[in-house]
């Protein structure tokens, strides 16, 4: 079983992309957790989780007035995990080659796996408990440290995510001065079995390769992990720091 048991209970959750396969995980992992008051989710599609602590609500991060209109069913909360990223899609695919840039699919990566979930923390953050601990997550992802890159490519991804963790570390900055308990990190969830990276996992060996369930757990056990020494980090599923 997992514990959330360095908040102070009872715990209210939020999950942002509640409806992915690893936002789903989120879900049902937090809903048997003792600690857990309730969980909104926010999705684009419809999540099918029904249970008496769970509520879902419509959300479009590349439409900000979605945003602003998903606040308004917002309770306060102590977690919120933005388990939301885009690596392909029908006409976007991840450029092997310099030659392969294209500014509509750069356009699309920034759009949801950067400007999107600083959008929510925009709109977001002020119904976050700032009286103990707290803590917003952001699903970023190991390709996207400018230090481990060592096989190029994946321009778009790779740029949006090293951006996204760059809006963190400035977030987690200002959120500090005001708010000392409350704690911001980007944390990469390994390569997670699902939709986003169905094409590119048939060379992985099995170990590398995570089921959502259990990507889930290892990052909620890190978040539980979490203390104010970590603000502004970038963390593995392991609980190791990822260099920028």
């Amino acid at each position: 079983m997992i514990n959330l048991d360095t908040f102070d209970a009872p715990v209210r959750a939020v999950v942002v992309g509640s409806s992915g396969a690893i936002g789903q995980s989120f879900v049902k992992h937090l809903l048997s957790t003792p600690e857990i008051d309730s969980v909104q989710g926010f999705s684009r599609s419809k999540c099918e989780i029904k249970h008496e602590k769970f509520e879902n609500y419509a959300i479009d991060l590349t439409d900000e007035e979605t945003i602003i209109k998903a606040k308004e069913s917002l309770k306060p909360y102590h977690l919120i995990i933005i388990a939301t990223g885009m690596l392909h899609q029908d006409h976007v695919q991840p450029e092997k080659r310099f030659q392969d840039l294209d500014p509509k699919t750069l356009e699309t990566c920034y759009t949801v796996n950067t400007i999107g979930p600083m959008l929510v923390a925009k709109h977001f953050l002020e119904k976050m408990n700032h009286d103990n601990k707290s803590v917003f997550a952001f699903l970023s992802a190991k390709v996207g440290s400018i230090e481990e890159n060592r096989l190029g490519g994946w321009y778009g991804y790779r740029s949006s995510k090293a951006a996204l963790n760059m809006h963190m570390k400035s977030l987690s900055i200002e959120i500090q001065r005001f708010h000392p308990q409350s704690i911001i990190v980007s944390l990469h969830p390994g390569t997670v079995k699902s939709k986003l990276s169905d094409p590119f996992s048939h060379n992985l060996n099995p170990d590398q390769l995570f089921e959502p369930d259990f990507a889930a757990e290892k990052l909620l056990r890190v978040i539980n992990n979490l203390e104010t020494q970590h603000n502004g980090g970038f963390i593995s599923h392991d609980g190791t720091t990822i260099p920028f």
